[in-house]
């Protein structure tokens, strides 16, 4: 009974973009003392917020990451596409955990592009480029998929109206409506 409520709940279209790992560079160093770069970097789907990466003990977000999933009841309602933004940076914060966490964004580059969900069953491995003459680059590396589980939802439902005792609606032997 507990599987069966829980498939109901389910859309039956259900979109994921994960997030895989990036390769980064900056050309800043750390903060007024100079030393190595700091290198974070972050990501946005569908203007949901951003995420850092990567983890660096209890602070920011391990990798792999399922960071964006939404269901829909209907195939039809599923867009074509996904707003990703990638950002590479530069932290001049201070990061002790637990006792801090702080993000102090430097030489912060910043790129955002639709990209086109793959076909329904499938999940398609790709990357975002945050490249040029800029002070931080990088690729983005992800995973997109469509795809979807088999329930009692109605898309696309036609009202047919009540029927009482014995009436019919349509023909079952034209391809009309019919019961």
């Amino acid at each position: 009974v507990t599987l069966l409520i829980s498939m109901a709940l389910r859309g039956q279209v259900s979109v994921t973009f994960t997030v895989n790992d990036a390769i980064t560079t900056t050309t800043c160093t750390d903060g007024l003392l100079g030393g190595a770069p700091d290198i974070l970097w972050a990501v946005n789907i569908q203007n949901e917020g951003w995420l850092n990466y990567p983890a660096q003990g209890d602070c920011f977000t391990a990798l792999p990451n399922l960071q964006y999933e939404e269901t829909y009841d209907c195939p039809n309602d599923v867009p074509n596409e996904l707003e990703v933004c990638f950002k590479v940076f530069e932290n001049d914060g201070l990061v002790l955990p637990p006792l801090s966490c702080e993000i102090t964004e430097t030489c912060s580059e910043t790129i955002c592009q639709n990209i086109l969900l793959p076909t329904f069953g499938n999940t398609r491995p790709d990357s975002l480029v945050l490249g040029g003459n800029l002070e931080s680059t990088g690729t983005l590396y992800y995973d997109v998929s469509v795809d979807g589980v088999n329930n009692d939802r109605i898309c696309n439902a036609v009202p047919l109206g009540t029927l009482s005792g014995v009436q019919v609606i349509g023909d079952k032997d034209n391809i009309g409506f019919n019961n």
